[in-house]
């Protein structure tokens, strides 16, 4: 199983695919540190820079984030948690993408080339179903996300990703939006 690396509390991710220069930690060892190591990649509008692949993982759940059904699933498909795989043969892996002129990033599942997204282009309402779709981040849509204590957060609608139920969720359990809660499943680590 690979190491689970966190994020500093005060690093965000913006600044790991922006610069490459935030360190990475190991949580069982605060002294010790990696440099993330973006590499640059050109999306068909918009040029980016990625950090990555990483599986996202659920501290309170102990699960990953997930694509719905086996393979790289299209656009619209539901995303989920699922048992961490920790290969390459799933669909638990993603890039951050950080944009020029953005002060957040999305997140592109490295199987489907698709980024997470959520319905609609307004704010979006506490329970919406995180989907799959293809990158278009722009401020008018719903594909762009900050990550604030261990919290990734959606900037449309500024709420949390949230596993579905609360702190309870299993194998399969959808994800969504929801105002951000310190005491629910809203806490999201990286494994590299």
């Amino acid at each position: 199983m690979r190491n689970a690396w966190k994020i500093a509390a005060t690093t965000s991710l913006l600044a790991i695919a922006a610069l490459g220069l935030s360190t990475v930690t190991k949580p069982d060892s605060p002294n010790s540190s990696t440099p993330a190591q973006p590499a640059a990649r050109s999306n068909s509008t918009i040029d980016a820079t990625s950090a990555g692949p990483f599986n996202l993982y659920n501290p309170v759940t102990g699960r990953c984030m997930d694509l719905a059904g086996p393979g790289a699933s299209g656009p619209g498909s539901a995303v989920i948690q699922a048992t961490c795989d920790n290969s390459e043969a799933d669909t638990q892996q993603w890039y951050l993408d950080y944009r020029p002129g953005f002060s957040s990033f999305s997140l592109r599942n490295a199987k489907s080339g698709l980024c997470l997204d959520l319905p609609g282009t307004g704010a979006p309402a506490n329970g919406t179903a995180l989907i799959q779709r293809t990158c278009m981040p722009s401020p008018n849509d719903n594909q762009l996300f900050y990550y604030e204590d261990e919290w990734i957060r959606n900037v449309k609608g500024d709420r949390c990703v949230d596993v579905v139920g609360l702190g309870t969720g299993g194998n399969g359990a959808a994800l969504a939006i929801y105002d951000c809660l310190a005491a629910d499943d809203h806490w999201w680590q990286l494994l590299w």
